[in-house]
């Protein structure tokens, strides 16, 4: 199948784009760098250009689109919140209008966990109540498709994304505390109070949530709109992470706690039984998700 994969190659998308490559569908990539995989076709360009898109959309003759282009900081989020705005709302409508316009069979979409603000823990079903900016143009596009669903008779999936990790990723509490402790074994700085207990989900398994999802639109299964959460089945603190790392790298250091960031979602666990009756299984636990990165990181 022809597909395109906004977004594809950054670090959750260019681990997907090498899973669609390797169960030998046709990929190809909007991005604002070109991706690495040369079995894929890669279109340098911004969603906020919209001459740009029509003819993207109009040479390739897509069948299903993963949008998962957005800007992802939280942080910077609250500090621009009209940019933020733009490129994940704005951009977004503008791929929903070339899926529509082009009949797209299929679309997938990367949401956020940060939609559900402070809830604890969060199923399909509950009210959005983001907290911050970026949260706020998460579930405003998640809005956006059960629209599109419903007046356009679309096909459209959101993956209400935990916080994702592994090889590739280059920020986050594991990458952050690993480098700190990498430059001084004695004293890790931790941002909080180190009790923000949250839901982390390991890249592979992230990627076989949207294969799967994605197969079950094609099989008929899912239609429609639809939401699912893609969490882990347990909550670790950052104060537990923390200790973990320290375990597997040998080290016990003094912990040093700071404010953290504006906009934090400080308890999170997702509900993700909805997935797990399509046949989605947590392979790797948060520990065995954090050794496997940190080896990674090592070796890299």
């Amino acid at each position: 199948m022809k597909i395109l994969v906004t977004g594809g190659s950054g670090f959750i998308g260019s681990h997907l784009v090498n899973a669609l490559v390797d169960k030998n569908h046709r990929v190809s990539v909007i991005d604002l760098k070109k991706g690495e995989n040369k079995k894929v076709k890669y279109f340098v360009g911004d969603l906020l250009d919209k001459k740009f898109l029509e003819e993207v959309f109009k040479k390739e003759k897509f069948k299903a689109v993963f949008h998962l282009a957005a800007k992802t900081s939280v942080s910077e989020s609250v500090k621009n919140p009209y940019d933020n705005f733009e490129s994940n709302v704005v951009g977004s409508l503008n791929i929903l209008e070339e899926c529509r316009k082009n009949k797209i069979k299929y679309v997938l979409f990367a949401s956020s966990s940060t939609v559900y603000g402070n809830r604890g823990y969060c199923r399909e079903k509950d009210k959005l109540f983001p907290v911050s900016p970026y949260g706020a143009s998460k579930g405003s596009v998640d809005l956006y498709l059960n629209s599109y669903a419903n007046m356009y008779n679309m096909n459209i999936s959101s993956l209400i994304l935990a916080n994702i990790y592994g090889p590739g990723n280059e920020k986050g509490v594991i990458y952050d505390f690993y480098n700190k402790l990498k430059k001084n074994q004695k004293e890790l700085e931790i941002l909080g109070d180190g009790n923000q207990s949250k839901s982390y989900v390991y890249i592979d398994d992230c990627v076989k949530a949207f294969i799967l999802v994605f197969y079950k639109m094609v099989e008929g299964e899912v239609s429609g709109c639809n939401y699912f959460n893609v969490g882990s089945d347990e909550q670790m603190s950052v104060k537990g992470i923390a200790k973990t790392i320290s375990k597997i790298l040998g080290v016990n250091p003094v912990y040093k706690f700071t404010e953290t960031w504006k906009g934090d979602v400080t308890n999170f666990l997702l509900d993700n039984s909805k997935l797990k009756r399509l046949g989605w299984r947590i392979e790797n636990n948060t520990e065995k998700g954090i050794e496997k990165y940190l080896m990674y990181l090592i070796k890299n």
